[in-house]
């Protein structure tokens, strides 16, 4: 990689996290506006949902890039970023509030089953949105991508949380969540300005 595409490489990176960062404040903001209630510490839930954005977007963006949107090198990236970036956002929230009984309450799905889920869920949609960018696909169908996976995966968190019994308000919330993240990542893709000429 020369100078130049260092460079280019390195300005996408710079967009795609403030991108990143703003998909993570409005997922906050969505969050509250669904549960109509304060969570027990608003920065650190603030600061979980922006270091899972940038955790997952920004890795998904810059791998697709230096692959040239290869799907199975994007559904691979998107396979070992999501579980690191769960638990990662998931020990930012619990070091900020350690003690709280909000995050320290046993929930469905688990962490380590989250972690799971998130890695399948994210190795589909880096696969999904490689190729859908390598073709030069426009929004609609990178909001497709987005929106059909975070849909499965919200039908499959909200029946675990209800099975276990958990508020009928964090189960929706976490389902909007689930659905709307994967669509701003699809659209911090498209937007980013990062989508390269399919291969020969």
């Amino acid at each position: 990689m020369g100078t130049a595409d260092g460079r280019r490489m390195a300005g996408r990176a710079l967009t795609v996290a403030w991108m990143s960062v703003a998909l993570g404040m409005l997922m906050q903001a969505v969050t509250l506006a669904v549960t109509w209630g304060w969570p027990s510490s608003l920065v650190a839930d603030l600061l979980g949902r922006v270091s899972w954005s940038v955790f997952v977007c920004v890795p998904l963006v810059i791998g697709g890039m230096a692959a040239q949107w290869r799907p199975t090198v994007t559904g691979v990236v998107g396979l070992l970023v999501a579980p690191v970036a769960s638990i990662s956002a998931r020990a930012i929230q619990k070091a900020l509030v350690a003690g709280t009984a909000a995050l320290t309450a046993t929930t469905a799905p688990g962490p380590l089953e989250l972690a799971a889920v998130k890695g399948v869920q994210y190795s589909v949609f880096g696969w999904l949105i490689g190729r859908v960018a390598s073709q030069g696909r426009g929004a609609a169908l990178h909001l497709a991508v987005g929106a059909g996976v975070g849909l499965v995966v919200a039908g499959y968190v909200g029946a675990r949380a209800t099975g276990a019994g958990a508020e009928t308000a964090a189960t929706l919330a976490s389902a909007v969540n689930e659905v709307l993240f994967p669509v701003g990542c699809s659209l911090i893709v498209w937007a980013s300005g990062a989508l390269q000429p399919p291969r020969d």
